[in-house]
């Protein structure tokens, strides 16, 4: 009689996060470069969003979970950069994308590729928020950023030249499952061992 009622507020749990559990964050390291322009630059960072988002285009800031930069080598602009720095996430793609591996040199079926400057390869970018920071970076062409352009120096351009999925991050009904499941399972053993001893 007790296992039924274990089950019964199982199944009560379960059906209350199934419909929630489909989405799933996902967490990407971003790599920039200056090589490309002719100098030393370089940036790292880290952005973890709803992974229906990836490739949508034009993300507010505030449906992003995280979102750290950090800038160096630069003769203006080195720093860290978190999400409260910044008013949108430019991410879109013209087509889906195999996030098992780098995004960056993926074929997107039209004679491009994702990273492309030319406009055709989607487009991967940050915007800053001038009246908090004017050093913070901003997007200033495809897959290209530059440290410091509300500055007004706007020298130092970085191009991105990674971007690769770290992990999927669990949300939080996806646990309520997982715990669901666990106390299924402790009350099944539970039962077994009393039903045992009888």
């Amino acid at each position: 009689m007790r296992l039924s009622r274990v089950l019964a507020t199982v199944a009560a749990a379960v059906s209350f996060v199934s419909p929630l559990a489909h989405a799933t964050a996902e967490r990407f390291a971003i790599t920039w470069s200056g090589e490309p322009y002719g100098n030393t630059g370089s940036a790292t960072g880290e952005v973890t969003l709803d992974s229906a988002l990836v490739g949508t285009g034009v993300i507010p800031i505030s449906t992003i979970d995280d979102l750290t930069i950090t800038v160096r080598g630069t003769v203006y602009g080195d720093g860290t950069f978190t999400k409260s720095d910044f008013s949108r996430l430019d991410f879109a793609a013209p087509v889906a994308l195999d996030l098992t591996r780098d995004l960056i040199g993926q074929p997107l079926g039209n004679g491009h590729v994702f990273g492309d400057t030319s406009g055709l390869g989607g487009d991967f970018n940050v915007f800053g928020i001038p009246s908090i920071s004017l050093h913070v970076p901003a997007g200033t062409g495809y897959f290209q950023m530059v440290p410091d352009e509300y500055g007004g120096n706007g020298i130092d351009p970085l191009r991105v030249t990674s971007i690769v999925q770290l992990t999927g991050v669990p949300e939080a009904s996806e646990a309520a499952m997982s715990m669901a499941g666990l106390a299924l399972l402790l009350a099944c053993a539970r039962h077994r061992r009393t039903a045992g001893q009888r």
